[in-house]
């Protein structure tokens, strides 16, 4: 039998008769305990998070594992949030694998947090669009190369992306300080593989304003830029601003 307190409490209630539990809500939401005084919860959330159980083993700065197969749970494009020493750090899983007996977790790559080599404690994950906390848009440091010759310097100004669903959003703007001998198209990293292929725009700011053309062809690693002609759209000093959203 189940006592359901509906006041929120601000502490554990206490501890029910033999073969019973009590339901109740905290700021963060619902919660059990069962008459061993064992607390679980919140498994109703009222800020959009979920907490997890299972443990995760880094293996990497964007890649942790788990027992079994979760591969259902940590599905392309859930967000998760947890601590590893200090504040609370965010993350969009990318992808998810299963190998016995552990589920492997790829996160987007970003440069705004990097899970550290200790205990990650406070683990949640969300599907909603706006959790709590949530900051909806990170950076990532992505590399330029041209598909002909190569480019000598260049300079990232700002590199951001999004999530919406399984669809990812980059915003790309960087400056080629010294092109080389830098030709053909140039090729910018995309935060994940492309799934899908799409095509973007952009713009040349600092030389000639040209238009740009942003392709981005599936199983790729990098969003190619071509002038709106299909001509190379480099050059020493091209400062070029672009944008494209594909999924992945």
């Amino acid at each position: 039998m189940a006592e359901l307190i509906m006041t929120e409490e601000g502490s554990t209630p206490s501890t029910p008769g033999a073969n019973k539990w009590k339901i109740y809500p905290k700021s963060d939401g619902f919660h059990i305990i069962d008459d061993a005084g064992l607390e679980i919860g919140p498994f109703i959330s009222i800020n959009g998070w979920i907490p997890v159980y299972e443990t995760w083993t880094r293996t990497g700065n964007h890649t942790f594992t788990v027992s079994g197969d979760l591969t259902t749970t940590y599905r392309k494009g859930a967000k998760i949030r947890y601590k590893d020493g200090g504040a609370y750090e965010y993350g969009v899983v990318g992808a998810s694998s299963y190998s016995s007996p552990n589920t492997t977790v790829t996160l987007i790559t970003n440069t705004d947090y990097a899970m550290a080599a200790t205990t990650i404690t406070d683990r949640y994950i969300s599907y909603i669009v706006l959790p709590e906390g949530w900051q909806d848009i990170f950076n990532y440091t992505p590399a330029v190369a041209s598909s002909g010759g190569s480019i000598t310097t260049y300079n990232i100004i700002g590199a951001k992306w999004k999530t919406i669903g399984k669809q990812i959003k980059m915003d790309v703007d960087f400056k080629i300080s010294n092109n080389g001998t830098g030709s053909g198209q140039i090729q910018v990293d995309t935060p994940i593989t492309v799934a899908t292929a799409s095509t973007g725009p952009g713009r040349e700011y600092a030389i000639d304003g040209k238009m740009l053309q942003v392709v981005c062809d599936g199983t790729q690693t990098f969003a190619k830029i071509f002038n709106y002609d299909g001509s190379y759209p480099g050059g020493t000093n091209y400062q070029l601003v672009f944008n494209v959203m594909f999924g992945f």
